[in-house]
């Protein structure tokens, strides 16, 4: 981070009523809800547009476009023209 950037950061107010105070003793009040302690789902992996021709990798958007990729031949021969 630049120091532009951290002087900009810095002089943003800080929200001062929140329901928690700057302090460990205050976070340790907060009382987890019980949909999420028993919960039984989870994401583990990310899909993006790049899991559509499951080829390759979320490189995909990018590699297409590269004539020596084999990204590229897969995208020539598998889209609409």
């Amino acid at each position: 981070m630049s120091q532009n950037s951290y002087k900009i950061l810095k002089s943003l107010p800080v929200p001062s009523n929140g329901p928690f105070k700057p302090t460990w003793s205050s976070l340790k009040k907060y009382i987890v809800p019980s949909w999420f302690t028993t919960s039984k789902f989870g994401i583990f992996i990310h899909w993006g547009v790049y899991s559509v021709p499951a080829f390759g990798n979320e490189w995909y958007p990018r590699y297409m476009y590269m004539p020596d990729r084999p990204e590229h031949q897969y995208h020539l021969k598998n889209s609409a023209q």
